[in-house]
């Protein structure tokens, strides 16, 4: 650690054109070298990705990592008018000139500005890319068009020729020591008609956040020899930041900043925490144009997605999302919601699959502060009607069987059929039920009726067997009788008398 204060080292926001703060992309690097040679012709090659990713400070250090025989030559299309072919064609030539001159030591005639302007096609082909193909020889001039989609945005607003898509097709099969790059903030899904018909055969590589070791290298390399990070503190910021590197540049500075007034031994996740704030207002700028460059339906989402996430890295469902969209009765159409989520995705502000969380912190903290959902629902006020009646205007237009409320009302219908049928079934089980129980009691009551006749046959059988037997005694009974009375009178009869001869 010196005594002296350092100049902080960290870059925020302006593209980096020296090797002391450039960190990683070596795989973009060995993309451009691996795919810039075809075998039968050479292949355009295509870098895209969102605002502030580093792609502009790629095309700067290009030339570092090329054969000597390619001359890369940066072309800021945002710092080019492009108002007219002709204008524009002058000015392409103008800045080819200049690069090569500078950075190459390749002189070539000056430039006849009217013939540019009478006759920019045959000027710029015939003349002036015949002079540039004399001049290199053997060598390839690498033209990389920063800023890509500005063409179309030109084209779109009438300021520049649509022809100027066929024009450069041209260049790009007509003159072999020409190779072509261009860097372009939309993607292929976003790319209108016209635009990507020019790079149909293109090779496409995006350009996205760093990965975690190079994170970590843009961190801690740059103040290697004054201050250290501690471990704590890097977790913080690769979570705060994804690895995007604009925000850790700029979350960096911050915290260098801080760290020059303090004089602490190493910098914290407590003083990571303590300039959020700062840098969340610092990037303001940035955050804007996100917000700004999004359609009213991602801007509705985004808020929606503001306030789920109340708290760093909260994971938020889309039914939370509906829900959300439902409270404040916004009438985002569900095909509309999938594009929008889907949308966002692609521009690497959501992951593309639930739960969906902001790549970028800040993002979720500036839109809690200045974009919540009352003050977009109110500032989009007139989107949300004009939504509300496209809905209502596709809903009286679909065939009945293809509305939400006859599938619910069927729906409905067939709950009460299924209700009735097994109210139906429950009872006819019942009744079959109850007509088994009365066969079984009429059976047990026939068993019981038959078992009682039979008993009451035993019973008069006995009776009979009992009135005979009875019959017999009193027989006997009367028998004896008799036959003791017949004693009894024979016993005591008087003997009768002898009669004497006289």
């Amino acid at each position: 650690m010196t005594d002296n204060i350092p100049v902080n080292p960290y870059i925020a926001g302006n593209p980096v054109t020296g090797e002391e703060m450039f960190f990683g992309r070596q795989d973009v690097f060995e993309w451009v070298r691996d795919n810039l040679i075809g075998k039968h012709q050479d292949h355009i090659l295509i870098l895209h990705g969102e605002r502030r990713t580093g792609k502009t400070s790629i095309l700067y250090q290009m030339h570092r990592h090329l054969p000597p025989t390619y001359m890369p030559v940066l072309i800021d299309l945002q710092g080019l008018a492009m108002n007219g072919l002709a204008r524009f064609t002058w000015e392409l030539a103008y800045t080819i000139g200049r690069a090569l001159r500078r950075d190459y030591g390749i002189e070539l005639p000056p430039l006849d500005r009217q013939a540019f302007l009478e006759r920019p096609r045959e000027q710029f082909e015939e003349a002036f890319l015949g002079q540039v193909g004399d001049a290199v020889g053997e060598r390839h001039v690498l033209l990389m068009f920063d800023e890509a989609h500005l063409l179309q945005e030109q084209v779109s607003r009438g300021e520049l020729e649509a022809d100027v898509f066929p024009f450069l097709s041209r260049l790009m099969q007509d003159y072999p020591f020409l190779n072509f790059l261009f860097v372009s903030g939309a993607k292929l899904e976003t790319m209108k008609r016209e635009f990507a018909d020019l790079f149909q055969t293109a090779l496409y590589h995006e350009i996205s956040f760093l990965d975690p070791d190079d994170a970590i290298a843009l961190i801690t390399e740059p103040v290697a020899d004054v201050v250290d990070y501690t471990p704590e503190a890097l977790q913080r910021i690769l979570k705060l930041t994804s690895g995007h590197p604009y925000y850790i540049q700029l979350l960096c500075h911050a915290l260098f900043s801080r760290w020059t007034q303090t004089r602490t031994p190493g910098i914290t996740g407590e003083d990571v925490d303590a300039v959020l704030d700062l840098v969340t207002e610092a990037s303001v700028a940035n955050l804007k144009f996100t917000w700004d460059d999004s359609t009213p339906q991602e801007q509705v989402v985004l808020s929606a997605l503001g306030e789920c996430a109340d708290e760093e890295g909260k994971g938020v469902t889309r039914r939370q999302l509906e829900q959300v969209l439902k409270e404040h009765q916004v009438p985002l159409d569900r095909n509309d919601l999938t594009a929008a989520l889907r949308s966002l995705a692609i521009r690497d502000i959501i992951p593309a699959t639930e739960p969906y969380t902001f790549r970028v912190d800040f993002l979720r903290r500036w839109l809690r502060q200045r974009r919540s959902m009352a003050w977009t629902v109110e500032e989009l006020s007139d989107e949300i009607e004009w939504w509300r009646e496209v809905l209502q205007a596709r809903e009286r237009r679909r065939p009945i069987f293809a509305r939400p409320v006859f599938w619910a009302a069927a729906l409905i219908v067939t709950v009460m059929a299924l209700g009735v049928w097994s109210i139906g079934r429950v009872i006819g089980e019942r009744n079959a039920r109850a007509t088994a129980t009365a066969a079984v009691v009429q059976t047990e009551v026939a068993a019981t009726e038959q078992a009682a006749r039979a008993t009451a046959a035993v019973v008069a059988a006995a009776n009979t067997r009992l009135a005979l037997q009875a019959a017999a005694e009193r027989a006997t009974i009367a028998a004896i009788e008799t036959a003791t009375m017949s004693a009894i009178q024979t016993a005591t009869a008087q003997p009768t008398p002898t009669p004497t001869n006289t």
